[in-house]
């Protein structure tokens, strides 16, 4: 599930177009971008940031989040490392970098500066410049742009470290990172499987009743199952999905648009395939429970119940009615 989920395209292709300009140059939200240009900064970008190293870097967070709920790593800090981007684009692909970006470059307009108050870089191709002149320009002004850009683009707000201490309550969210999920399972797993044969022993004295009790009794949270796993399914549950992700961020930087529709067409899957799991343990759950119900059922009822006394039938064929207390 995780694989598939990582090697969509179109969410590297729009992070590309949209999500990495905007970090890279002002890290706030594209409607309120004045400087660099998107199209041509995401087109510079290509040249050093491909789908192949946001694959890697999506890779990386997910074993990074399963090294620490799986108790391999104490700290879970979660984040795009750009570093070697920087590195590339001032080493070896800083002219080709450049070029890329003066390629991609409108002219500037009448009247137009081609660079922003406060900025390093041009934004446009004044007259007096060549090509090659204005490669030249960007070229010695990426030092300093990259200056302001951070190594990392935090998807956490802080690291989450899970303490050493044995007094804390910390060491014990490790140990439950570590072991927890499977002792978890398999204590409440043996917990219930014992409480709900107990209660089957004490529903009744014969084998009949038990079996038509567990029967009924898997029934109900199978079916509650079954319609969870509808639930998760649900154009209900995806509308929430889609609205989490209209107030994400990265790193400060708001979703884009483009970039929240194409990360709910990749998570789709992942939702229908959970409610799939759902509705199958408890399509399974709900047979076992027929199962016990008909097997029940097809064993003869207890000799007392079926030789109780009963009063003699009167002439009319009726029984007569109970005697009243005196």
């Amino acid at each position: 599930i995780y694989t598939d989920l990582l090697d969509n395209e179109e969410i590297y292709e729009v992070l590309l177009d949209e999500q990495f300009p905007v970090y890279f140059d002002r890290r706030i939200a594209a409607e309120d971008y004045e400087g660099l240009p998107l199209p041509a900064l995401s087109l510079a970008l290509r040249t050093v940031a491909t789908p192949d190293y946001l694959r890697d870097q999506m890779m990386n967070i997910v074993n990074e989040a399963f090294d620490f709920f799986e108790g391999r790593d104490a700290t879970l800090d979660l984040y795009l490392d750009v570093a070697q981007l920087k590195q590339a684009i001032l080493g070896e692909k800083q002219e080709e970098f450049a070029r890329a970006l003066v390629d991609a470059l409108p002219g500037c307009t009448s009247g137009q500066e081609p660079m922003m108050p406060g900025s390093v870089i041009i934004r446009c191709i004044p007259t007096s410049l060549t090509l090659d002149e204005a490669v030249q320009e960007v070229s010695k002004a990426l030092p300093m742009y990259l200056q302001k850009v951070p190594d990392r683009i935090q998807l956490t707000d802080e690291p989450f470290t899970v303490s050493n201490r044995w007094g804390s309550v910390d060491v014990w969210l490790g140990i439950s990172g570590r072991y927890g999920f499977a002792i978890a399972l398999l204590i409440l797993f043996g917990m219930a499987l014992g409480s709900w044969f107990v209660a089957a022993l004490i529903a009744g004295d014969a084998w009949r009743m038990r079996l038509l009790w567990l029967g009924w009794s898997m029934i109900v949270p199978a079916a509650l199952v079954f319609l969870i796993g509808l639930l998760v399914g649900s154009e209900m549950v995806q509308n929430g999905m889609r609205y989490g992700l209209a107030h994400a961020e990265m790193d400060g930087v708001a979703y884009s648009p483009a970039l929240q529709a194409a990360l709910a067409d990749a998570l789709r899957p992942l939702l229908e395939t959970i409610g799939n799991g759902f509705m199958m343990a408890g399509g399974i759950a709900g047979g076992a429970g027929v199962a016990l119900i008909v097997w029940g059922s097809s064993m003869p009822a207890p000799l007392a119940e079926m030789h109780a006394p009963q009063a003699p039938k009167q002439e009319d064929g009726s029984f007569p009615p109970p005697a009243q207390p005196a």
